[in-house]
C-alpha cells in the first residue's frame, strides 16, 4: 500500500475532525481527558502513554504534521463531497471519552455537534463517512500607498512613510533671530603660530582650564618642546605633536561680549591643503596669521609660500572678511617701521586680490607671551587700536542667504550613546531647518527627520537653525553606512541637482602649471575632490570679461576663460544663481592649486552601460 493511501486510511479512521482544530497540536481537553489518540499516534515510536501499550498496534502507520497539511491542502481544493471508505478495523478499543459538566455552554454544544461521526460497525469492517468544506478566506486589507522610499543595498529596498513635512519660515522666526554666530578659518604659513595664538586666547578667555593646560606643559616639557603648550590646545592628535604642525582641522568655540564665534585651525603645510580647503569652505571669515620676524614673512609670503596660496584660496571660496595678525612683535621688540612694513605689503595683495580695504583688520600682537590678545599692550605707544579679541568682536560678515532653500554640508557624524538617532556637524550654507522637518541627505537619498539642534559643542539647544550657523543636527530614521562627510543634507521638497558635466568660469593663479584641452585635474567642491578632464571653451579679458578666443589650446597664469569639466562622478553642484556656496569650485593639478572660479551650468550626463541598466530596469518592473 502507498504511502499516500496509509495517511488517508489513518485520517479516516480519526474520532476527530481536523478542521475543528486552529493548530495541529491542540486538542479540546473538555472533550477528551483520558488520551488523544491523534496525538498518540503522532508521537512516533518513542512515545507510549502510561498504562497504554497494548493498545499501540505497529501496523498503524505514524503520521507527520507535514503530511497532515498537505492532505488538508488536498482536501480544501475540492468542492465539498462525501467519500465512503471500508477499511479493515484495527483491533484497537475504543476509549470512552469523558464529557464536561457543562451543559448549557452553547460554543461547547454547537462544537461537539459538528465533530460528531457516523460509525457503522459489521463483520468485514467499519464505514466512516467524513465531510470536508472550504471556509470562505477572509478579505486582506488594502495597503496604503507608502509617499517616500530609501533605496538601500542588500535585502531589497528599505520604505518609509513620510510626508514632505517643512517648517514655513514666517516673519516672527526671523524677527525673533539674532545673527550672533560665525565661524573663521585660521591661515597662514608653517610655523607662523596659528595654533599658539589661538591656544592661548582660548586659555586667557577660560575656555582651557587651568588643569588642561598644566598637563599639556608637563608633557610637553617632557619631549623639549615646552613652547608647544599652547599650541597642543589645538593640535590634540599624537601624530601632530610628535611632527609640530597641525594636519587636520580643529574647532573650538569661542563666546565674546556679542558673538559666538567657531574658530577651526587649519594647517599650514602645503602637503595638507585640501584640509585647509575642507576648513575654508566652512567659513564666513579668515584670520590671516604672518610671522613679523625678519626673513620669516618674506619666506611664506614669495612664490613657493603658503601665506600667498592660502590667501588665494579662501578669496575663491567666497571670503570676502580678513582681520591679520602680526604675531610674534615681541622678537622685533614691537618695531613700528617693520609692522606698517608687513601691513604695506599685504594691502597691495589683496587689493590684486579683489578685497577691499575696509574688509581688512591689522593687530599686531604676541601669540607665545600672550600681548594684545585679550588685554591691550600699553608699552607700545605708537598702536592704539584694538586687541584680537576686540576685532574678532567687531568682525562684519556677507549677508546669509535665509530665505533660499536649505542647504548644509556634513562635515562629521557621530553617535551617543542612549540615541537612536544620528548626529551629523556642519555649517547651513542656505535656508533654515526646524525641529519636526523631514529632510533627505545626498547622494543616496536617506530620508530622515531632525530630533534636536544643538549649538556651541552641545551646550545650548535651540528650535530653529538658520544660514553661517555650525550646528548639529540629530537625524533620526537614517542609515549611518550610507551617510559620510561632505553629504549635502536639504529638504524633500527642494532638492539640489546632482552633476556630472559643469561649465565653469575660471581664473588662473600664479602658477608654472598651464591648464590644457584634455588635461586631467582633482575639482574640490566643499568638502568633496573628485578626478575631471578640462576641456577649453573660451578664453575672456580679464577686465571686461569680453570673449577674445573661441576653443583656446591653453590658459596660462593669470589668465580668465569658461571650461567645461566631465566629472568621473556626480556632485551636488548648483549654478552660481541659485547657490553661491554651491557654484564655488577649485581645480589642483600636481599637488598645485592652477585655478579658482564658479559653476555657470550644471547637467547630469548618463553613461551608455548605465543608461542601459536604468532602461532594463524599467522593462523588468
Amino acid at each position: 500500500m502507498s504511502r499516500h493511501r496509509q495517511v488517508k486510511n489513518y485520517l479516516s479512521r480519526r474520532e476527530w475532525d481536523y478542521d475543528d482544530y486552529d493548530d495541529e497540536d491542540t486538542i479540546y481537553e473538555e472533550e477528551v481527558e483520558e488520551y488523544n489518540p491523534y496525538s498518540y499516534y503522532n508521537r512516533g515510536d518513542d512515545y507510549y502513554p502510561e498504562g497504554e501499550e497494548e493498545y499501540y498496534d505497529e501496523t498503524i502507520p505514524q503520521v507527520t504534521l507535514d503530511e497532515l497539511s498537505l492532505h488538508k491542502t488536498e482536501e480544501a481544493s475540492q468542492q465539498s463531497k462525501e467519500e465512503t471508505i471500508v477499511i479493515p478495523t484495527p483491533v484497537i478499543p475504543t476509549p470512552t471519552p469523558k464529557t464536561t459538566s457543562i451543559s448549557n455552554n452553547e460554543e461547547h454544544d454547537k462544537k461537539k455537534k459538528h465533530s460528531q461521526q457516523h460509525v457503522n460497525s459489521s463483520n468485514t469492517g467499519t464505514v466512516f463517512t467524513t465531510k470536508l468544506q472550504k471556509q470562505p478566506q477572509k478579505e486582506k486589507p488594502k495597503k496604503k500607498e507608502k509617499k517616500l522610499t530609501n533605496s538601500s543595498s542588500g535585502d531589497g529596498q528599505r520604505q518609509k512613510q513620510l510626508s514632505f513635512k517643512q517648517t514655513p519660515l514666517d516673519e516672527k522666526v526671523l524677527a525673533a533671530r539674532v545673527c550672533r554666530n560665525y565661524s573663521i578659518v585660521v591661515i597662514g604659513h608653517v610655523d607662523a603660530g596659528k595654533s599658539t595664538v589661538i591656544g592661548h586666547l582660548l586659555y586667557s578667555q577660560g575656555v582651557v582650564d587651568e588643569r588642561t593646560h598644566a598637563k599639556n606643559l608637563h608633557e610637553s616639557q617632557k619631549i623639549g618642546k615646552q613652547s608647544f603648550a599652547f599650541a597642543w590646545m589645538m593640535d590634540e592628535h599624537s601624530s601632530e605633536r610628535e611632527r609640530g604642525v597641525t594636519i587636520d582641522i580643529a574647532q573650538k568655540h569661542l563666546r565674546t561680549n556679542t558673538k559666538d564665534i567657531t574658530i577651526l585651525d587649519a594647517p599650514g603645510h602645503k602637503d595638507f591643503i585640501p584640509n585647509m580647503i575642507t576648513g575654508a569652505t566652512h567659513a564666513d571669515a579668515a584670520l590671516l596669521v604672518v610671522d613679523a620676524s625678519p626673513g620669516e614673512f618674506e619666506t611664506g609670503f614669495d612664490a613657493g609660500g603658503q601665506t600667498r596660496e592660502h590667501v588665494l584660496l579662501v578669496r575663491s571660496l567666497g571670503i570676502a572678511s580678513f582681520l591679520v595678525a602680526v604675531n610674534k612683535m615681541d622678537m622685533i621688540k614691537w618695531d613700528e617701521i617693520r609692522f606698517k612694513e608687513v601691513c604695506k605689503t599685504l594691502t597691495d595683495f589683496f587689493t590684486q586680490c579683489g578685497i577691499k580695504k575696509k574688509k581688512v583688520v591689522f593687530v599686531p600682537i604676541s601669540g607665545f607671551i600672550g600681548q594684545n590678545l585679550s588685554v591691550p599692550f600699553t608699552e607700545s605707544s605708537w598702536f592704539n587700536g584694538p586687541t584680537l579679541l576686540q576685532a574678532l568682536d567687531g568682525l562684519s560678515v556677507n549677508e546669509r542667504d535665509v530665505q533660499k532653500p536649505l542647504r548644509m554640508t556634513i562635515a562629521d557624524t557621530y553617535r551617543r550613546i542612549g540615541s537612536s538617532a544620528l548626529f551629523v556637524c556642519g555649517r547651513l550654507l542656505s535656508g533654515a531647518v526646524c525641529i519636526g522637518d523631514n529632510v533627505t541627505i545626498l547622494p543616496n537619498n536617506e530620508i530622515g527627520q531632525i530630533k534636536e539642534i544643538v549649538f556651541d559643542g552641545e551646550e545650548e539647544k535651540s528650535v530653529w537653525a538658520f544660514a553661517g550657523d555650525m550646528c548639529t543636527l540629530a537625524v533620526s530614521g537614517v542609515d549611518e553606512a550610507r551617510i559620510r562627510a561632505g553629504d549635502l543634507l536639504c529638504h524633500l521638497s527642494s532638492k539640489p541637482t546632482m552633476a556630472n558635466k559643469i561649465k565653469c568660469k575660471v581664473a588662473m593663479f600664479d602658477s608654472r602649471l598651464p591648464l590644457l584641452h584634455g588635461t586631467q585635474i582633482t575639482l574640490h567642491h566643499q568638502q568633496d575632490n573628485v578626478p575631471a578632464f578640462v576641456s577649453l571653451l573660451q578664453q575672456l579679458n580679464k577686465k571686461s570679461m569680453v570673449v577674445e578666443k573661441e576653443q583656446p589650446r591653453v590658459l596660462t597664469r593669470n589668465m580668465v576663460g569658461v571650461i567645461e569639466l566631465n566629472l568621473e562622478q556626480p556632485l551636488c553642484i548648483e549654478p552660481v544663481e541659485v547657490s553661491k556656496d554651491l557654484a564655488r569650485v577649485l581645480l589642483r593639478q600636481r599637488g598645485v592649486t592652477v585655478a579658482g572660479g564658479v559653476v555657470l551650468e550644471a547637467s547630469l550626463e548618463l553613461k551608455e552601460e548605465e543608461a542601459e541598466d536604468i532602461f532594463s530596469d524599467d522593462n523588468d518592473e
